[in-house]
């Protein structure tokens, strides 16, 4: 009985600690993964004690899996090999790993609701902060991603908290997809238009990132809905 009272509250760490995830990846890395960290240390814990095992089989777990396999082979011919298994341990592996964290540990319909409504207030936190720092910018020409031969009136563009306005256009991507299916799929007016809003800024935010290619992907996006 003690044993099932500790994988509870094991669970229940880890829910908050996927919460904070879900927040904190587009905000602050470091603390993202520290919190991706102990939650994969409590899920072996968990998994270690007896009683149900949360590592659960999902549609996409192939996938995912062949990503990550393939991030790992990706490194035979990296110019770079230090860097790219840096990078690899940094990224791949821990976002890999939420994704099995969320399936073995996020069921319930609240549970999904919370995960999904904390996802949107961070983004929305990393839009409001951009649109803060597009309007105090003055010159980008200092940023190694400024090209001043191609482009040299620009001196805006948006990149938040992912320092960077062509990796900021692809998170929003990613946001306004996962927004755009709420828009397109609710029954009910009042969330319509309330993702209808959050679709407007977020879509404000990739226009100001100029980035072309982003734009590509949208229209992908659009004839994917219209159809």
């Amino acid at each position: 009985m003690a044993i099932q009272s500790t994988k509870k509250g094991i669970e229940k760490i880890i829910e908050i600690l996927l919460y904070g995830i879900a927040f904190a990846i587009p905000i602050h890395e470091l603390t993202a993964h520290v919190l991706i960290l102990s939650a994969t240390a409590l899920s072996f814990v968990h998994t270690a004690l007896p009683g149900e095992i949360r590592w659960r089989k999902s549609p996409l777990q192939w996938p995912v899996l062949l990503f990550i396999f393939s991030g790992l082979l990706s490194i035979w011919n990296a110019p770079d090999k230090a860097y790219s298994i840096y990078n690899y341990g940094a990224t791949v592996i821990p976002y890999g790993m939420v994704y099995f964290l969320i399936v073995g540990f996020i069921h319930g319909e609240r549970q999904r609701r919370n995960l999904m409504y904390i996802f949107l207030a961070g983004a929305l936190c990393v839009a409001c902060y951009g649109f803060y720092q597009y309007s105090h910018l003055t010159d980008i020409s200092a940023f190694d991603w400024v090209d001043e031969e191609k482009f040299p009136l620009l001196k805006r563009r948006m990149y938040s908290t992912l320092h960077n306005p062509n990796l900021f256009a692809a998170y929003l991507l990613m946001i306004i997809g996962f927004v755009s299916a709420f828009v397109v799929g609710t029954r009910h007016s009042s969330h319509r238009y309330l993702f209808g809003a959050l679709l407007i800024i977020f879509l404000i935010c990739l226009a100001l990132t100029y980035s072309r290619g982003a734009w590509i992907s949208v229209l992908v996006m659009i004839a994917y809905y219209g159809f």
